[in-house]
């Protein structure tokens, strides 16, 4: 294998120590440790490379519809389309996506720009960290699996925020800007209601989700009583421990509330 170390090649190696490929070449070299590189924990080590570092290669991987002996099932084909591909027999469900009510306070994501809410009832942008909570009959969690659940998403980003418009993002009066999250807005006045969609599409959902008979989730409950976002704008209460809680308050003074108790 060879690799470009060159200008141009992005470097995430800043130390002495020496680069990744060099190590997965030198033990590919090895008989004795090429069969350990073909099990999972090669499979896991090699998806953690970053997608740059594999632009050049030529890696020996089974062919679409080949079954492999390591993995138990045949590898998925090459493609352009803009979905999730999986292998023969497998599923791939959306549960719920960018926009989705999460009760019946607003109507269906138009996917066109067209919302005139502060998606403050709304599923957010950019799913991130997620965790499924079990609850019981009377919507206490549970440390058990039964067949009730919530499932908390944080959602990250607002870096396609101009897609929450029909003609993109407004600036003194002009549309069609295209504002990431990274400080390149042109100072110019906006109206509020761009402003709270790009805010509120921060934070976390929270959803109750549809169980069959057997566990397997089927959706989400639109309008559920244990439905709700949290959002840059929602009230939360600053506590700690009793000996420390006035320096925490301390630190969490702003104008909203200059005695911090409120953030």
């Amino acid at each position: 294998m060879t690799f470009p170390y060159d200008d141009d090649y992005y470097e995430g190696n800043e130390s002495n120590n020496e680069r990744f490929e060099q190590v997965l070449k030198r033990a590919l070299a090895n008989p004795s440790r090429r069969g350990i590189l073909k099990g999972g924990l090669g499979l896991a080590a090699l998806m953690a490379v970053p997608a740059s570092s594999w632009a050049t290669e030529s890696l020996a991987l089974p062919s679409a519809g080949a079954a492999s002996q390591t993995l138990g099932f045949s590898a998925t084909a090459k493609s352009l389309a803009d979905q999730v591909m999986v292998p023969e027999g497998y599923v791939v469900k959306v549960l719920h996506a960018t926009g989705d009510p999460i009760d019946q306070t607003v109507p269906a994501y138009s996917n066109v720009g067209a919302e005139t809410d502060d998606w403050s009832h709304r599923i957010g942008d950019h799913h991130d960290g997620m965790e499924i909570f079990y609850i019981d009959a009377k919507g206490v969690y549970s440390t058990t699996a039964t067949n009730r659940a919530v499932l908390v998403v944080n959602h990250e980003s607002s870096a396609d925020a101009h897609f929450f418009n029909a003609k993109g993002q407004t600036s003194n009066g002009m549309t069609g800007k295209k504002f990431t999250q990274f400080g390149d807005w042109d100072l110019g006045q906006r109206p509020g209601v761009e402003v709270l969609k790009e805010i509120n599409q921060h934070g976390f959902s929270i959803v109750e989700l549809a169980l069959d008979d057997k566990g397997s989730v089927t959706g989400y409950k639109v309008g559920a009583p244990l439905n709700r976002r949290i959002t840059p704008m929602t009230v939360a209460q600053v506590h700690g421990p009793a000996a420390h809680l006035a320096d925490i308050q301390l630190f969490m003074q702003t104008r909203y509330d200059p005695t911090g108790v409120r953030t």
